[in-house]
């Protein structure tokens, strides 16, 4: 990821399960993003120890059927994969995810597997410029880490 970051201070081995502002010192990035991380940390390794690596509630989100026209349609619904909660807000064919960077999709005919990938990545006022603060006419303040996703399809055999 990048982004203008003075250090990134989260190691999970330390076992840190907050941080503790102190009055009269001097108050940097560092130490707020390091107490977001613990909580993610702390979040995700939780979902992960109760759903598994994997899984979804019922109905079980995305679920790939295939329509009346032959197209290939993503469910909406919620997917958690390593504790990231994914979230397909509606159904929707498969070249109209929202995260799919031009992934050309097979033409051949066969047998396909479908999997979910999920990423995390920083989005700063560069690429969402509803990220400006408007009330200081414009500077960026702080960026954003978003969940991606994607349905892929891999060939079978």
């Amino acid at each position: 990821m990048q982004g203008d970051f003075s250090r990134d201070t989260f190691r999970p081995e330390r076992g840190y399960s907050s941080v503790r502002l102190q009055q009269g010192r001097v108050s940097v990035d560092a130490d707020w993003n390091e107490q977001a991380d613990i909580q993610a940390y702390l979040e995700r390794t939780a979902l992960t120890d109760v759903i598994g690596a994997s899984g979804t509630p019922e109905p079980g989100g995305f679920g790939v059927t295939v329509a009346g026209d032959g197209s290939l349609v993503v469910g909406a619904g919620r997917y958690y994969v390593r504790g990231i909660l994914a979230e397909n807000v509606e159904d929707r064919t498969l070249p109209a995810q929202p995260f799919l960077p031009g992934v050309p999709l097979p033409t051949d005919p066969g047998i396909y597997y479908a999997y979910l990938d999920v990423q995390e990545r920083l989005v700063t006022h560069l690429h969402d410029a509803l990220l400006r603060e408007v009330a200081l006419d414009g500077p960026d303040t702080a960026a954003r880490k978003q969940v991606v996703w994607q349905v892929r399809l891999e060939r079978s055999g």
